[in-house]
């Protein structure tokens, strides 16, 4: 079992974006996010997640990773939405944002949201988002992959 729990480490030079989409684009999302940040994707693997009728969690997420960046998957949340979580470097949190933003865009139209390309760098919280929970923690506790009794 992979060790989830290194996910949560700190990096000055780094971010973490956090968004919803509708399911049906996280495929399409997926493969150009790896491409962007020539990170691999194994399209089985995100299948297997999206597709798992599971409900202990572990088999509804996934995970792709080149050294400390990352993508990933939650399609817990909730169940007609997928949440994408990206640990990048702050140097491409701006084109890596620019780059899902078409498929943020149909999940706001969607849903009626206010059309909005907010970046919320959950890595460093400031003041206003304080007292939010970090989605990828709330994730990983959520699907019992680390301790949820942890509070970071």
């Amino acid at each position: 079992m992979m060790n989830y729990q290194r996910l949560l480490e700190k990096y000055n030079d780094m971010v973490l974006i956090s968004t919803l989409i509708l399911p049906e684009h996280t495929e399409d999302v997926v493969k150009e996010i790896g491409k962007a940040m020539n990170i691999p994707i194994e399209l089985k693997q995100l299948v297997s997640a999206v597709e798992s009728s599971s409900t202990s969690g572990e088999n509804k997420v996934c995970c792709f990773e080149r050294e400390r960046e990352f993508i990933y998957i939650d399609c817990h949340k909730p169940q007609d939405l997928h949440q994408i979580i990206i640990r990048c470097l702050n140097s491409e949190k701006e084109e890596i944002y620019n780059l899902i933003y078409k498929w943020v865009r149909l999940r706001q139209e969607a849903y009626g949201q206010p059309i909005s390309k907010e970046i919320i760098d959950w890595m460093h919280p400031d003041k206003k988002y304080e007292k939010v929970k970090n989605p990828l923690l709330s994730s990983l506790q959520f699907n019992g992959l680390i301790d949820d009794t942890i509070d970071y």
